[in-house]
C-alpha cells in the first residue's frame, strides 16, 4: 500500500506543475493575470496565463485520478484479501514497519527537505496521523479494543502511554513550525520537530517492534487487529482518497478555459482536501 504515500507526493508535484504553469511566460500580459488571496490578504499565487493554467491542472489531475482510481482498486481486489489471508503475526509486524517508516521519512525528509519533495507543515502532521491511526486502530483518535495499542497496553501499559506522548508531542512540535515550512526548514522549531520524530521512532523500533516479534498466544488478538485495520482503518481512510480525488477531478473539469478567482480557489480547496485524504494514508 505503500504507493498511497507516493500519490500524496505525486499530487503535490501536479499542483506545483499546474499551479505555476505558464508563470514565467514573457508573452503573458498584466491583464491576464489571477492573483489569489488567502484570507489575510497575503499572496498565495499568481497565474499570468489562466487558459494555459486550465489546460495543465486538468491534465495532472486527470493522471492523478487515475493513479488513484487504480490504487483503490488494487486494495479491494488482492491488498486487503492479502492481509487478512498470510498470518496475522506478519501483517501486524508489517504494519508496525510501516510506522516506523513513516515516522522516519517525516524526520528524515520531509520537514528537512520540503523543498525536494513540495512538503508542507500540514502534510508532516497528516501523515502522523496516519501513523496514529494505524496504531489505534481508529480514524477519531480514539483506541479500538482491537488494535496494536490496546494490546500494547494490556502487557506494558508503561510503553502504551509513552507512544501516545511521544506521538503527540511530535505533532505538537510539528505545528509549532512557523509557516511556510519551506522557509523554516532549518528553524528551531523544526530541529525539535526531527528530535521528536525520531524519539518516537526509536520506541517503535526499539520497544514496540521486539514486543510483537516476541509474542506468543495472541493469535485471536492478531486476527481482530488485521481485521480492524482492513476494515475500520485502510478501508474507509483509501476511499475517503478516492472520494476527495473525484472531487478534485470535478472541480478541475468544470473550470472556464478564462477562469475567475472563485474558480481558481475552488480547485485549491479541492487540492487541499485530496491531499490531506492522500496524507492519512502515508502508513499504509
Amino acid at each position: 500500500m505503500k504507493n498511497w504515500k507516493l500519490l500524496g507526493v505525486a499530487l503535490a508535484a501536479c499542483a506545483m506543475g499546474a499551479f505555476t504553469s505558464c508563470s514565467d511566460d514573457k508573452n503573458d500580459s498584466p491583464e491576464e493575470s489571477i492573483t489569489i488571496k488567502d484570507e489575510n490578504g497575503n499572496i498565495q499565487l499568481t497565474i499570468k496565463n489562466p487558459e494555459k493554467w486550465v489546460a495543465a491542472a486538468k491534465a495532472v489531475v486527470a493522471d492523478l485520478h487515475e493513479d488513484a482510481t487504480e490504487e483503490l482498486q488494487e486494495w479491494m481486489t488482492e491488498e486487503s484479501i492479502k492481509i487478512k489471508t498470510q498470518a496475522a503475526s506478519v501483517t501486524v509486524n508489517e504494519m508496525i514497519d510501516d510506522c516506523i517508516d513513516e515516522v522516519d521519512d517525516v524526520a528524515t525528509e520531509k520537514i528537512p527537505s520540503p523543498l525536494a519533495i513540495l512538503t508542507m507543515g500540514d502534510d508532516c502532521v497528516a501523515n502522523l496521523g496516519s501513523v496514529r491511526n494505524v496504531l489505534l486502530g481508529s480514524l477519531d483518535g480514539t483506541v479500538n479494543e482491537a488494535s496494536i495499542m490496546a494490546l500494547t497496553a494490556s502487557k506494558n501499559p508503561q510503553l502504551a502511554q509513552k507512544i501516545s506522548t511521544e506521538l503527540a508531542d511530535a505533532v505538537a512540535k510539528i505545528q509549532a513550525i512557523p509557516k511556510p515550512l519551506k522557509q523554516n526548514a532549518n528553524s528551531t522549531e523544526a530541529k525539535a520537530a526531527i528530535a521528536a520524530c525520531k524519539t518516537l521512532q526509536t520506541t517503535l523500533s526499539l520497544e514496540l517492534q521486539p514486543m510483537f516479534r516476541q509474542l506468543q498466544g495472541e493469535d485471536a488478538a492478531l486476527k481482530a487487529i488485521v481485521t480492524q485495520y482492513a476494515d475500520g482503518v485502510v478501508t474507509p481512510s483509501v476511499n475517503d482518497a478516492k472520494t476527495a480525488a473525484d472531487e478534485l477531478l470535478i472541480a478541475v473539469n468544470t473550470l472556464p478555459s478564462q477562469p475567475t478567482e472563485q474558480h481558481i480557489q475552488s480547485v485549491i480547496a479541492a487540492y487541499i482536501k485530496a491531499r490531506a485524504a492522500l496524507d492519512l494514508c502515508a502508513a499504509f
